[in-house]
């Protein structure tokens, strides 16, 4: 039986006739690298893209491959696109989905099935607004479940007519299907460029093959077997260079000189291209045939009783159609031309006039509402009340089946076709444009409609809609809040729409003000109440709780009361933070890390069960701090990388920002100081080119910490020193928010700034202990370590960084308890404790290990050497001393040492003094422990330490 791996075998040899599939005339060459493409599907994704001219063979040897993989035991998904078909959203996705959805369903979470099923036509949509990023998830996981039950190869003919929406889908997934046997092939003509971006997605598993013309004797076997008639030589040369090798053209060529008389030694005319040639052979055409053509070409997918409906009557006509080799009729139904350029100059001969009224009546017949709305649109040149309301509910149609693209194509149409006297209408219209387009990522296009809506002198509420969604795209910080607060100008006595520009605003008024923002927050809480909107009250509630907790004075009840709400009555968008989600974070900054992980982790599962993508990227992000916090940074960077994937799906430019910075803290805490510099630079230049400074400061923090890190003070105060006035103008007295206040403090103790770390400790002291901070409590500890040590207490300095390490321990910091445990350690090695100091050292290089921070585990190592330094060569034991020594660690007394030595007990005192002195030892029992350790060798080459000795 033939197998894909069969079919590998025969790469080896080359035989291409043992599949039973014969290569198509003349493409042998081309047909034996499409085998070796189909052998290799195992071996995880590829592509494999035919290109050339049209006519030129591709379908040929796309169908041939087809089969070729489908014989040999794999799946084969086929989509046959076309040009008329391209306005019509998510053919290609529903060709390739289908009844193949059956197979996978159960292997699909239930909103991603749902999701597919709907944008294939196969399910009703709900009423719930699908996200953005929701069905190319949904698609990707498709094609994942049918890749692990199996070998897969999705072929596409004629790309370059994909529809939009279903391009993007599959682009979306090439790039996610790594490891698996899901492999693409397809057909795209040579000027067209690779939308679906195999090459970027797949590197050099990604290949394409050129069609170039056929030979003479191929061309001649070609025109025998498709016209059944024999052409003397010297025609068939003529048809040759007439044609240049492109079947398509020769075999029009042969029909229109058989048609002739005297044919075919008549001179052959030679149309300037091959779309002339077929514009004459459809002229030649029956006028019945001509109109029935037209027809089928205007349908998106035409069948023989879809065709029969329109015309009145049409099998007849669908005969004389398929015997011209105009069209071929599936096992289905379905009427699909021989060559798209048939289609295209059949619709393209029809006058305009008539084009119009034919879509007029197909818009009749039409199922679809979105198919419904293209005719009528295309039926219509002046504006049309009914017309641009069917447009207006098929483009909302489309957006619920996760099309926006797709919708915004409709709704301009809609815009187009809406009377003068309807301007309402009109605007209402272009903001749903807009709305579209930002949905489907294209962000510049958006807001190319929306300055081209406000300059038309847009007013009232209408215009604070649209002022809106520009700042929702603007880029600049500075600008977006000028187009907020301009929106606000214009709300009327819309109280809904002020108290969600309100609460919108209050997030760039953050970037100045957390108490301004806070007012801001209150007027929307205000106005929610006032309207009994359940849902933005809760959003009010959660927003004034954060900025409460921002100022250090946290207030739970109103969180509280939004979770409360949100319950009841679910959350007002999805991608505002939940009120659960506020209270996670709160619990995070305050140091409460067990409790704020169960939130977070409780809070991405619903989301995920849900199929709700947006919200997932903030949860990420907040995991992802908590675990570089709690020291668990496999983890955090597992999270990170997740809300990478997201951030880059949905092209998200703030989130890109947060997800840098936070890879380079991540980074800088792993040792990666170049990734860190790269990261932070980057992460600088972004908040710069916003016109946000505030964003800079925890990318400041970041290079401040790396700098502290590897042992530079100097470079760190210049970074940090400014970091706490700018959070106090901003009113965050939050000491978790941005955990940077001890690393300031550390740097102005290094440089000896101990005015400005002893002010800057007695702030971050009375906030910590006025909220019971379970990390900020420790930290304040840790610092006021820092500056009694630089002021000489090395007492009080131990047994405060000693409660540090202790107060870390327990709420579970480990970065941080192994740098108390540090400083713990340098401060018994100060005091001359050197065995305590190892003790201290010995733990903190554990938990600098355990972390995988080797800049600190380097620190620790070098404080160890001071801690427990080896004897310099002067200071070597002389072998009397060697001899003492190892039987005292043995468990000797004195007396037994000097009867054992042939000495006095007197001389092994001295002996014994000595050895103290040299090692750094102060007991018998630490003599025999650091002889157990290793640290003190009492083996060596006696006769070079007695040369030592006398030397000395």
């Amino acid at each position: 039986m033939l197998t894909l791996d069969s079919i590998a075998e025969l790469r080896e040899n080359r035989t291409v006739a043992a599949i039973g599939i014969s290569p198509p005339i003349g493409r042998e060459a081309e047909w034996t690298r499409l085998l070796e493409f189909v052998g290799g599907l195992a071996d995880g994704p590829s592509a494999a893209t035919i290109r050339g001219d049209p006519g030129i063979g591709k379908t040929v040897l796309l169908r041939a491959a087809a089969a070729a993989a489908d014989r040999a035991g794999g799946r084969v998904l086929l989509a046959r696109c076309a040009e008329a078909e391209m306005p019509l959203p998510l053919v290609g996705l529903g060709d390739l989905v289908d009844r193949r959805l059956l197979e996978v369903a159960e292997d699909l979470p239930e909103p991603q099935r749902h999701a597919l099923a709907v944008a294939a036509g196969l399910e009703s949509v709900r009423n719930e607004r699908p996200e953005q990023l929701a069905l190319p998830h949904a698609f990707t996981s498709y094609l994942r479940a049918l890749a692990q039950q199996g070998r897969t190869l999705i072929a596409i003919d004629d790309v370059q007519w994909l529809d939009a929406a279903s391009a993007r889908l599959l682009a979306f997934a090439v790039r996610r299907l790594h490891g698996l046997p899901c492999s693409f092939l397809i057909t795209l003509r040579a000027e067209a460029s690779d939308e679906l971006g195999f090459a970027s997605a797949l590197g050099d598993r990604a290949t394409e093959i050129h069609l170039g013309p056929l030979d003479v004797e191929a061309l001649h076997h070609v025109v025998r077997q498709r016209l059944g008639a024999r052409i003397a030589r010297p025609a068939l040369a003529r048809i040759h260079a007439a044609s240049a090798g492109n079947p398509m053209f020769a075999l029009e060529l042969a029909r229109l000189g058989a048609g002739r008389a005297g044919a075919p030694a008549a001179p052959l005319p030679v149309p300037s291209s091959l779309e002339a040639l077929v514009r004459e052979r459809v002229a030649m055409y029956a006028p019945r045939i001509r109109t029935f053509l037209a027809v089928a070409a205007a349908i998106e997918r035409p069948t023989v009783g879809l065709l029969e409906a329109v015309l009145g009557s049409g099998a007849g006509l669908v005969d004389e159609a398929v015997e011209e080799g105009a069209i071929v009729v599936g096992d289905d139904g379905d009427v699909r031309f021989t060559h798209p350029l048939l289609a295209s100059a059949a619709y393209a001969a029809v006058p305009p006039t008539r084009r119009r009224r034919l879509h007029a009546a197909l818009a009749e017949c039409a199922d679809d509402a979105a198919e419904r709305a293209r005719h009528l649109a295309l039926s219509c040149v002046v504006p049309s009340r009914k017309v641009a309301q069917a447009l207006d509910e098929a483009a909302s149609h489309l957006r619920a089946r996760g099309a926006p693209d797709a919708a915004a194509d409709l709704a301009k149409h809609a815009a187009r076709l809406t009377p003068d006297g309807d301007a309402f209408d009109r605007e209402e219209r272009v903001l749903a444009v807009a709305e579209y387009l930002l949905e489907a990522g294209q962000v510049d296009a958006s807001a190319g409609v929306m300055d081209e809506l406000l300059a038309t002198g847009l007013s009232g509420t209408r215009r604070s809609r649209a002022l809106w969604l520009r700042a929702v795209v603007e880029t600049s910080g500075e600008r977006a809040r000028r187009l907020a607060e301009e929106a606000l100008e214009h709300v009327g006595d819309d109280r809904w729409l002020e108290a969600r520009l309100l609460l919108y605003l209050a997030t760039y008024v953050d970037q100045s003000s957390v108490a301004e923002a806070e007012k801001l927050v209150r007027r929307a809480l205000a106005a929610a109440e006032e309207l009994c909107e359940p849902q933005l009250i809760a959003a009010a509630l959660a927003a004034l709780g954060r900025r409460a907790a921002l100022q250090a004075r946290p207030e739970p009840k109103l969180v509280e009361r939004a979770i409360r709400l949100t319950s009841t009555y679910g959350p007002l968008r999805l991608r505002d933070p939940s009120p659960t989600t506020e209270i996670a974070e709160q619990r995070l900054w305050s140091g409460d890390l067990d409790g704020a992980r169960a939130l977070l982790e409780s809070e991405l599962k619903a989301l995920r069960d849900r199929g709700i993508y947006y919200g997932r990227k903030q949860l990420l992000r907040d995991l992802a701090d908590l675990e570089w916090r709690a020291g668990n940074w496999n983890r955090a960077a597992h999270h990170l990388d997740e809300h990478w994937q997201l951030t880059f799906d949905g092209g998200d430019e703030f989130y890109a920002f947060v997800v840098q910075w936070q890879r380079a803290l991540l980074a800088a805490s792993q040792g990666l100081v170049d990734e860190a510099d790269q990261l932070t630079r980057g992460a600088i230049a972004r908040a710069e080119g916003w016109h946000w400074p505030s964003l800079a400061i925890p990318v400041r923090w970041v290079r401040g910490f790396l700098a502290l890190s590897r042992g530079e003070p100097a470079v760190a105060y210049d970074v940090l020193h400014g970091l706490p006035r700018l959070l106090d103008e901003l009113e965050i007295y939050e000491p978790g928010y941005w955990p940077l206040m001890p690393d300031v403090i550390e740097a102005c103790v290094a440089v000896g700034d101990l005015e400005e770390a002893d002010r800057l400790l007695s702030t971050l002291d009375a906030r910590a202990r006025a909220l019971n901070h379970r990390w900020g409590i420790p930290a304040a500890l840790r610092c006021r370590a820092l500056l009694l040590l630089a002021h000489g207490d090395a007492d009080g300095a131990l047994a405060t960084a000693d409660e540090a390490a202790a107060g870390f321990e327990a709420a579970g910091f480990r970065l941080d308890r192994g740098r108390a445990l540090l400083l713990a350690g340098e401060t018994r090695r100060r005091r001359g404790e050197r065995r305590r100091a190892g003790e201290r050292l010995d733990a903190a290089r554990d938990v600098f290990s355990t972390l995988g921070a080797p800049i600190w585990v380097a620190r620790v190592e070098s404080e160890l050497r001071r801690a427990r330094p080896r004897p310099r060569l002067d200071q070597a034991l002389t072998s009397a001393e060697r001899r003492v020594a190892t039987l005292v660690a043995a468990g000797s007394t004195n007396r037994e040492v000097a009867a054992q030595l042939f000495t006095t007990v007197g001389t092994v005192e001295v002996h014994l003094t000595r050895i103290y002195r040299k090692i750094g030892v102060r007991s018998r029992t630490e003599l025999a422990r650091r002889v157990a350790e290793g640290t003190v060798e009492l083996a060596g080459d006696e006769e070079a330490l007695a040369d030592n000795r006398e030397n000395q």
